[in-house]
């Protein structure tokens, strides 16, 4: 990877398989029938596109600060308060994916999805969820090793 790919959002990894995932809810949500049009399918998109959201919200912030930090020293609490915004993100993330995966799981009770493409689903949010909490785990242990 060039020294300028890690700038681009595009090349990272957890972008790519949020990306993934919700054109695989989407395609999911656009087909419900109308009555859930407005209310199931909504939830759905709303859900990934939270989840989408946050990781670029974490990114843009994480890219300020490493430019910052090369550039002119970080003070310490400018660091802190840093990977805590990252942590609440993350959580933020988390918490979006699981509310898609309860969203699934009354598409599967309700007969919209067939049982194998609801597990694959819940499969791929709950490996985005491993992956984040993987990195928060990171940000958690960097947070207490420069305080």
């Amino acid at each position: 990877m060039k020294k300028n790919d890690k700038t681009k959002l595009e090349n990272l990894k957890l972008y790519q398989d949020v990306a993934q995932f919700s054109k695989k809810v989407t395609a999911l949500a656009a087909k419900l029938p109308p009555s859930e049009q407005d209310v199931l399918a909504l939830r759905l998109r709303a859900g990934t596109a939270a989840a989408a959201g946050f990781i670029v919200r974490g990114f843009r912030c994480r890219y300020f600060h490493e430019e910052m930090g090369a550039t002119q020293r970080v003070p310490a609490p400018r660091a802190c308060s840093f990977s805590k915004l990252l942590l609440s993100m993350g959580k933020q993330t988390i918490e979006s994916l699981e509310k898609v995966i309860v969203d699934l799981n009354a598409c599967f009770a309700a007969g919209y999805s067939g049982r194998q493409e609801t597990i694959n689903l819940k499969l791929e949010a709950y490996a985005l969820i491993s992956h984040i909490n993987r990195y928060l785990s990171y940000c958690s242990r960097c947070l207490h090793s420069s305080s």
